[in-house]
């Protein structure tokens, strides 16, 4: 059984930000019980070597299915705020809770509040900017490869920010291991 994935960028034969990738899947294997590092040379011998692509690396106590395809970058125009309470601490492969809430028009996406606090998207992690400094959840739904680089270089902070109120931040911005940080704009205050 291979319950859990990592999704990588590969550019021109790179794996750009391949060491945060290893290291939230060996945390996720030692809650698990499942000791050693995955066989991640077999993800390397597969690399494409020119342009951009996605690949998603299905894994359990042993390395699994590696999936990859070239990677298109679709920005997310419209956000909706979503009262849930989905539990997603680790990257699994059954995002069913996720895809009950998720949006179908492929420029939207719902930012999912838990307990009157905003915490990620169904896609990417998201950042706020209050007109002096960019803000993340505290309490994300999955603490992302990239969120986890920006705020170890001191770029982001981590802040507790209420779904009430969200409004008077200027402006938002996404961000996971496929796009980079990107900002959006402002949120369209519905709850749904």
């Amino acid at each position: 059984m291979f319950p859990f994935f990592e999704t990588l960028l590969i550019r021109d034969g790179r794996v750009p930000f391949f060491h945060w990738h290893a290291l939230r899947a060996m945390r996720t294997r030692r809650l698990q019980g499942w000791p050693g590092d995955l066989e991640w040379h077999r993800f390397f011998s597969e690399l494409p070597r020119e342009g951009e692509w996605r690949a998603r690396v299905i894994y359990g106590r042993v390395l699994g299915e590696i999936q990859i395809q070239p990677y298109r970058f679709i920005p997310k125009t419209r956000l909706i705020l979503c009262e849930a309470e989905p539990e997603y601490g680790e990257k699994r492969v059954d995002r069913g809770a996720l895809e009950k809430i998720s949006a179908t028009d492929p420029a939207e996406d719902v930012i999912i509040v838990k307990k009157g606090l905003v915490t990620d998207t169904t896609i990417a992690n998201i950042a706020l900017y209050d007109g002096k400094e960019w803000v993340t959840p505290k309490k994300p739904l999955l603490r992302g490869t990239a969120r986890t680089r920006y705020l170890e270089a001191g770029w982001l902070k981590e802040r507790e920010i209420p779904a009430e109120g969200v409004e008077k931040y200027e402006t938002i911005a996404l961000m996971n291991a496929l796009s980079g940080f990107y900002v959006v704009g402002k949120i369209k205050k519905v709850v749904r």
